[in-house]
């Protein structure tokens, strides 16, 4: 046994040497175990509990409750609810119904009308047509019901019932609150029921948290759900769990947050750290839930489509600048469209672009033109955020994807990209600041306020260099006060930021997994350009590539939504690399290539 560092080990394979003489790999470790249907016959009693059938016989209650029975409840719920609202506002003397109330009870009295006129179950009625059965069974992967003679659901009397039940609570609370609180409940049913619907529809919203009260809770509360159905199902042998070496970096960087939340700044930081915690989760469903092409592509349809509404919302508010005042002034201004700013905006936009563009390189046909509209309103989006450096970023990210090609000499480029645009720092402060206010474009910081502010970073970070200073930018702003810096919300750099907040296991182990993820585009990318995702995995390294180089003059973790998005595609791409393993009956080729050998190839069997 020979040359087995402790980068093999994370890299999943020993090395031998061969009859040639030559160093070759073998499978010994390979790269992931999996687990699936784990219960003990104690915890199937566990299951077969009442409040487990209970919780069964309600579900195919409600699978089979017929198109008419849903229309009947909502129709009730919708017209008691305008009738209540309009007794309350006669009662105040306000004389009129609030339009908001009126859209909502209007809405969803509209759309139970044609549903009285079917009697087959809601779900089978949904699969008759083509985009509801795309949306809800293909899409979001809800389990199709089989036609079952003498099942039964609700009946209409009752569901009308419960209708006006629903509506009862209106006499205290609007209207429209009380449908967002049903909605929210039928989200999580589904979410427990299917783990891919949570997976997803995490992914849809997204873009429109800025509008959700409490909205880094509300996705931690929806990513926790869909993690527990995901186990639920894995336990019963319905899912498979993968354990792979990034799950033991993460795992690893969480207890280092964790632990600098625990013990420093108090709640607030324990509650950055919680956060933290629960949206490293994106990872654990991206890359279980991704086991096949099919569900790949949704992962990136999913968030370039997302990202299609926040950026009409960009371009329309670009025009009516344009018409109120002048083109100019229009340029100048940064369109956040539904995010809190125009940084989280640029994030996200990155990724959809990258998704996008992988999208319309395997199309073909109409698909093809439709991909290509979406980017051009993507790109359109991205340009009037005025986040010019999101435009490096992307730039740099067309280098990375042909470096990916490089095989093992990616493992030298990418670094080198992300590091190069800092070779304008050497210019003299005064002259760079001269240059960037000549771009047309907002930016956060000049370079000479920037590189002091990294300096006061790096002097805090060597000073609780072990534990950090807490989660949070209440931590941040706290502990940079003693260092003469004022009104900063982080220090503008992801591994800066990380290191001062967590300390430097936390930045160690962090660097390591981006480490493992390279090492592994670099070896194993012989075998995947000749796989059914081979624009899809090496496409989610480039994602992340750019988010890096952003991240290099932003805190892309600023916020939750932004930390999930980041892990989520480094699941995505962990899954995709692993489906590129076990395309051929669970066998794979791996070449290894060297500067006196131009390849040679072992067959790997997976246990």
């Amino acid at each position: 046994m020979e040359r087995n560092s402790f980068l093999d080990f994370l890299d999943g394979y020993e090395h031998v040497r061969t009859e040639s003489g030559r160093i070759a790999a073998t499978g010994k470790r390979f790269f992931s175990r999996s687990y699936s249907g784990t219960m003990t016959q104690g915890k199937q009693k566990v299951a077969e509990m009442k409040i487990f059938k209970l919780g069964s016989l309600i579900s195919r209650l409600l699978s089979y409750t017929s198109a008419k029975a849903y229309g009947a409840a909502m129709l009730a719920f919708g017209l008691l609810s305008l009738i209540i609202s309009f007794l309350k506002d006669y009662g105040t003397g306000l004389g009129a119904v609030d339009t908001v109330t009126l859209v909502v009870c209007l809405l969803i009295s509209g759309f139970a009308v044609p549903l009285l006129f079917f009697e087959e179950p809601l779900s089978r009625f949904l699969q008759d047509f083509v985009v509801t059965d795309y949306i809800f069974f293909e899409f979001f992967c809800i389990k199709r019901i089989p036609e079952r003679e003498g099942a039964r659901g609700i009946p209409t009397p009752v569901a009308v019932l419960l209708g006006i039940l629903c509506a009862l609570p209106c006499i205290a609370v609007e209207p429209w609150l009380m449908a967002a609180i049903i909605a929210a409940v039928t989200v999580l049913y589904l979410s427990l029921t299917s783990p891919e619907f949570a997976f997803f529809f995490s992914v849809l919203i997204l873009p429109y948290l800025s509008f959700v009260p409490n909205s880094e809770w509300a996705l931690s509360v929806l990513v926790a759900v869909g993690v527990l159905s995901f186990l639920k199902k894995a336990a019963l042998g319905k899912r498979v769990i993968y354990f792979e070496q990034y799950d033991l970096l993460i795992g690893l960087l969480v207890i280092t947050v964790m632990l600098s939340g625990i013990f420093l700044k108090g709640i607030s930081s324990f509650a950055g750290a919680l956060l933290f915690t629960v949206m490293s989760f994106g990872y654990f469903l991206a890359g279980n839930i991704i086991s096949n092409r099919r569900l790949a592509d949704c992962a990136l349809s999913a968030v370039a489509f997302s990202a299609v509404i926040p950026s009409a919302v960009s371009i329309i508010s670009f025009i009516r600048c344009c018409v109120t005042e002048n083109v100019n002034a229009a340029l100048q201004n940064g369109y956040k469209s539904t995010f809190s700013s125009t940084e989280e905006l640029a994030a996200f936009l990155i990724v959809s672009i990258v998704f996008c563009t992988a999208l319309l390189k395997q199309s073909h046909g109409k698909r093809r033109v439709l991909y290509l509209l979406v980017l051009i309103v993507l790109l359109s989006a991205l340009v009037l955020s005025g986040e010019y450096l999101a435009y490096l970023s992307l730039l740099l990210g067309i280098g990375a994807y042909f470096a990916l090609k490089a095989g093992a000499l990616s493992a030298l480029i990418l670094p080198l990209l992300v590091v190069l645009p800092y070779l304008f720092l050497l210019i003299p402060s005064g002259l760079l600041d001269s240059l960037v206010a000549l771009l047309p474009m907002n930016s956060d910081l000049p370079p000479s306020e920037l590189l002091s502010l990294w300096g006061a970073s790096f002097s805090a970070f060597f000073d609780n260099i072990f534990l950090g200073i807490g989660i949070g930018a209440d931590s941040f702003a706290e502990e940079m006060a003693g260092y003469g810096i004022s009104g900063a919300a982080s220090s503008n750099n992801l591994f800066i930021e990380l290191g001062l907040e967590a300390g430097v296991f936390a930045l160690l182990i962090f660097l390591l997994l981006l480490a493992v993820r390279l090492r592994h585009r670099a070896r194993y990318h012989s075998y995947v350009k000749n796989s059914q995702l081979s624009t899809t995995s090496p496409i989610t390294s480039v994602a992340i590539f750019c988010l890096i180089a952003y991240g290099m003059n932003h805190y892309i973790w600023a916020s939750a939504d932004s930390f999930y998005l980041f892990f989520l595609v480094f699941g995505v791409g962990s899954a995709a690399l692993r489906v590129t393993k076990r395309e051929r009956d669970e066998r794979i080729l791996y070449y290894e290539h060297t500067k006196r050998v131009h390849s040679a190839a072992v067959d790997i069997e997976l246990s």
